[in-house]
């Protein structure tokens, strides 16, 4: 199944560390507005506190000086020079107001009935308390303020022109408007979010191009190889341009497809006997030895090579012998066979399984018309003569345990190879036992493939003469006889 190329990966690092920041920063800018907020209230409180200490000093100046009178004055100026402060009054001892700060008559009046009289019953608790009280209000048109309400001390200075029954002469109110301070937090919120974004913009710009070009580029690169080399191309190479954990993997899949590489090309020297019994070993190590099998065996060999290389340049003798085993080795798998081996211009090889020996005769027959179409194509005098044999043989390891060769060995081996010498250009002969093997000579015959009864040949190495079977096939090629 191929997977869609999507940053799979790219959005869920981003995401992942976009929430964190969302995190982090969400936190951060909440303590800090927090703390900022805070800071602005205590700020506020500070200075509301220091105008009603500096206030009640101004006036028990005027008081003490004899200037009563000049309080009212005295607020008022205070009123004018500082903007922030919304009121400024003075309650006598019973409560009631005795100054404030009515600078605009015509004003629009935002505080209710219900407010003054709140403030009022804040006057006598702070009369009776002799406590400041702090507490913020909020008016009907939704302004919000901050009210602080001192006791002015009956001070003995004082009791010279007020009487000593009372500790507390007056009360100061001092109330400055929250908005200033709402708009600056609001202003820093904004900011805060302004700034939030930002950085989680700037960050995912950043994030996605880094990722894309250090993280995900190179695994996309490393996936294309993976795929390639997937495909058989062994050719495929990673680009390293890292030192980090992603340019250790481009380095391992690296050695491991110069290992396959290797391993492919290794195994062309070898048949799949060799390559299947090398992946079955139990203890991974190949033991000399092997084990007894019937096969059918199956030789073919170049006619008029030994003179064509005495006539011809080495390369070219090369390149011809590599042609002719080259389309005979790919017959011999198509049909199923095994390359067992090349000794010279000769080829080996072994069937096994269901009608062997029909798929070896039909991957004869291939080979003889093959053969036919390259001699009239490169104009070459060099005809293949085959030879066929079925029976039990020895497949296994055979020389040393620091060189061996894995291939098959008996009798029947040695009459297949006799078979092939007797055989002639375009000739394809099998033994009796081969032909007794056959399971379906039907299937042959409808292919236009018919054997028959061929010269008994007597063969090194055996006592009595063989009997043996040639193969006729179509129409394009009539094998010559052999006289006996």
């Amino acid at each position: 199944m191929i997977i869609p190329r999507r940053t799979r990966l790219q959005r869920k690092i981003i995401t992942l560390l976009i929430v964190v920041l969302i995190l982090g920063f969400g936190s951060y800018a909440i303590l800090s507005l927090v703390s900022n907020s805070e800071a602005l209230l205590t700020q506020n409180r500070q200075k509301a506190e220091t105008l009603s200490n500096a206030l009640k000093s101004g006036i028990r100046t005027v008081m003490l000086s004899g200037e009563g009178e000049q309080a009212k004055e005295l607020i008022r100026d205070i009123r004018k020079n500082l903007m922030y402060v919304e009121k400024l009054r003075i309650y006598n001892k019973k409560g009631d107001e005795v100054y404030s700060n009515e600078v605009e008559p015509d004003s629009t009046e935002v505080w209710s009935l219900a407010m003054k009289q709140a403030i009022l019953d804040s006057v006598q608790m702070v009369l009776q308390t002799g406590q400041s009280m702090e507490f913020t209000e909020d008016t009907h048109q939704g302004t919000r303020f901050m009210t602080r309400l001192d006791p002015l001390f009956n001070d003995p200075q004082c009791q010279k022109c007020h009487e000593d029954d009372h500790p507390i002469r007056a009360v100061i109110e001092v109330s400055s408007s929250l908005t200033p301070i709402e708009n600056q937090i609001r202003q820093n919120r904004n900011y805060s979010v302004i700034v939030g974004l930002l950085t989680i913009f700037l960050s995912w710009l950043v994030l996605g191009f880094f990722l894309n070009n250090v993280v995900v580029r190179p695994i996309h690169h490393i996936g294309d190889v993976a795929e390639r080399v997937g495909r058989g191309d062994l050719s495929a190479h990673i680009e390293i341009v890292s030192d980090d954990e992603i340019g250790e993997l481009a380095q391992r899949m690296n050695t491991m497809i110069r290992e396959l590489r290797t391993k492919f090309n290794l195994e062309k020297f070898v048949s799949q006997q060799t390559i299947s019994a090398a992946a079955s070993a139990d203890s991974g190590e190949i033991k000399l030895g092997g084990t007894r099998e019937r096969l059918t065996v199956f030789f073919s060999d170049i006619r008029g090579f030994t003179s064509f290389t005495e006539k011809t340049d080495p390369e070219k003798v090369v390149e011809v012998l590599n042609m002719y085993l080259s389309y005979q080795a790919d017959i011999v798998k198509a049909y199923g066979g095994d390359v067992d081996k090349y000794v010279g211009d000769e080829l080996v090889a072994t069937f096994s399984g269901s009608e062997m020996v029909e798929r070896a005769i039909r991957c004869a027959v291939e080979i003889q018309q093959r053969t036919a179409e390259i001699i009239m194509e490169y104009q070459l005098d060099l005809g293949v003569g085959i030879g066929i044999n079925v029976g039990e043989v020895v497949v296994g390891a055979m020389g040393s345990p620091d060189r061996m060769d894995y291939t098959v060995i008996g009798d029947a081996v040695n009459v297949g190879a006799r078979l092939c010498q007797s055989a002639q250009k375009h000739q394809i002969l099998l033994t009796k036992t081969a032909y007794n093997s056959l399971q379906n000579i039907a299937g042959l015959n409808d292919l236009e493939i018919h054997l028959h009864p061929f010269d008994q040949l007597q063969v090194k190495g055996k006592t009595h003469p063989l009997e043996t079977y040639q193969v006729r096939y179509g129409s394009q090629l009539q094998p010559l006889p052999v006289s006996g």
